[in-house]
C-alpha cells in the first residue's frame, strides 16, 4: 500500500503506475488493458473535489461530468436514458431490459432499503457508529446479489465501504471489485471521500484518512495516451 498526502497525488501515482509499471496485460471482453491486482492506496489528508492531473482540458471534463454524476446520485435517478442524456452515451449501453442501470451509488447507498421499513445502508453505518464509537459493524454494502446475473451489462464495481472511528477520527476504505483508472477512479474517489465527510460530519467526529482498494485497478490500452497526457507526459 502507498500513502499519499492528497487525492490528487494518490491519482497521479495510480496513473504513473498503471502506465509504466503494470503487472498484467489483460484483455477482458477482448479488451486490452494494463492491470495490477489488489491495488491498495491511502490519502491522509482527502478532499472532496475533483481531481487535477498535468492536463487542464482533462481536468475541465473531468469537473463536468463528475458534477453531473453527483446530481444524478443525488436524485437516485435510474433511467439510463437520463444518464445518457446528462452524463454519457455510455450509461445507454447498459440498460437493463427495463431500462434503467444498477449502479446509482446514490441511489444503492441512501434510498435501497433491503427489506420495507429497514434502515438504508447509510443509516445502518450511522446508526453503528452512534451506538458504539469502536464499532466494526459500520460497512456500507454496495454491489449486490441480484447483480450476478447472465446478460447484466451493469455489474456494479463497488463492493463496499467500511467505516472505522479510531482516535478520534473518522477513517473510510473502499473496496472495489474493478476501477478504470480514467473512467472510474476518477470520479469514484471524490464523491467516496465525500461520503467520509458526510459521515463525519453525521457522527460527530474529525475526518481521518481514506483508504482505496481495487482487485483490479486497470487501464485501457485505448486511454494510454489520456493518462499520459494526464501525466504531463503525452
Amino acid at each position: 500500500m502507498t500513502e499519499h498526502l492528497t487525492t490528487n497525488a494518490a491519482y497521479r501515482r495510480v496513473l504513473h503506475d498503471l502506465v509504466h509499471r503494470p503487472q498484467y496485460v489483460s484483455s477482458p471482453r477482448g479488451l486490452p488493458c494494463r492491470e495490477i491486482v489488489d491495488y491498495h492506496f491511502r490519502v491522509l489528508d482527502p478532499r472532496p473535489e475533483s481531481l487535477l492531473t498535468a492536463s487542464r482540458t482533462r481536468d475541465e471534463v473531468m469537473a463536468r461530468y463528475l458534477a453531473a454524476e453527483e446530481k444524478l446520485y443525488a436524485s437516485g435517478e435510474l433511467r439510463a436514458s437520463v444518464w445518457a442524456a446528462e452524463a454519457s452515451a455510455f450509461w445507454g449501453k447498459l440498460a437493463n431490459p427495463d431500462g434503467t442501470i444498477n449502479s446509482n451509488y446514490g441511489h444503492l447507498i441512501f434510498q435501497r432499503r433491503s427489506i420495507p421499513g429497514e434502515r438504508t445502508p447509510w443509516e445502518w453505518a450511522r446508526e453503528s457508529i452512534l451506538r458504539d464509537t469502536d464499532t466494526r459493524q459500520a460497512y456500507v454494502r454496495v454491489a449486490l446479489p441480484e447483480h450476478q446475473r447472465p446478460g447484466n451489462a451493469d455489474q456494479v464495481c463497488t463492493l463496499h465501504l467500511n467505516f472505522l472511528v479510531r482516535g478520534g477520527q473518522l477513517h473510510c476504505t473502499t473496496v472495489m471489485r474493478s476501477n478504470d483508472a480514467v473512467k472510474g477512479l476518477a470520479y469514484d474517489m471524490p464523491w467516496f471521500v465525500g461520503l467520509l465527510h458526510r459521515m463525519a460530519a453525521e457522527v460527530g467526529a474529525a475526518v481521518g484518512t481514506y483508504s482505496h482498494m481495487a482487485h483490479s485497478m486497470h487501464l485501457y490500452e485505448r486511454d494510454v495516451p489520456v493518462a499520459m497526457e494526464m501525466l504531463g507526459e503525452g
